[in-house]
């Protein structure tokens, strides 16, 4: 649910507001903002630090393709993002678009590792930007373990099963 994400009250999401209140306290001088024309080449610029961070040969990182072409077409793609910078430096992006009038699908996320917390902060803080969707859809873990993790660490309301389906050669 969004006011999960927004509000990240209870229990459940104790870990998730003392990741971010650490970034805080550490990152007095940091800022949110939504992605515009004149601030999007600062996204793209994250997901190219994060690809050395992660040590990812960016030539043949298709994501890479994939971000240029979202942030690019923002407006035709209907797409919204955020950035966190740090003093001057973007550290964090997110990026996605509307799939229903009360959903809202987050395509991207990359965050500086070195930053610690920064995942529940721009998470969080593009959350608030997102309080008109009743769900926000944190898309497929892809199978990663450590993926899957941090995915249900913010305690989806619906997992859907997923099945992967092959075509039966009958030899004809």
């Amino acid at each position: 649910l969004s006011e999960d994400l927004i509000n990240l009250s209870g229990r459940k999401f104790h870990a998730k507001r003392n990741h971010i209140s650490k970034f805080k306290n550490c990152y007095p001088d940091y800022r949110f903002e939504e992605i515009t024309n004149s601030n999007k080449e600062d996204a793209y610029k994250v997901m190219l630090d994060w690809c050395a961070e992660n040590e990812i040969d960016i030539e043949h990182y298709e994501e890479k393709n994939a971000i240029r072409e979202a942030l690019d077409n923002m407006e035709e793609f209907k797409m919204h993002g955020g950035i966190v910078y740090v003093k001057d430096k973007a550290v964090a992006m997110t990026l996605g678009c509307e799939i229903s009038p009360i959903a809202f699908d987050i395509c991207f996320e990359k965050a500086l590792r070195e930053y610690d917390g920064i995942y529940a902060v721009i998470n969080n803080e593009f959350a608030k930007t997102l309080s008109s969707y009743k769900y926000i859809n944190r898309e497929e873990d892809m199978g990663i373990e450590g993926l899957k993790k941090s995915k249900l660490s913010y305690n989806p309301i619906i997992l859907i099963a997923r099945y992967n389906a092959t075509l039966k050669n009958d030899g004809n």
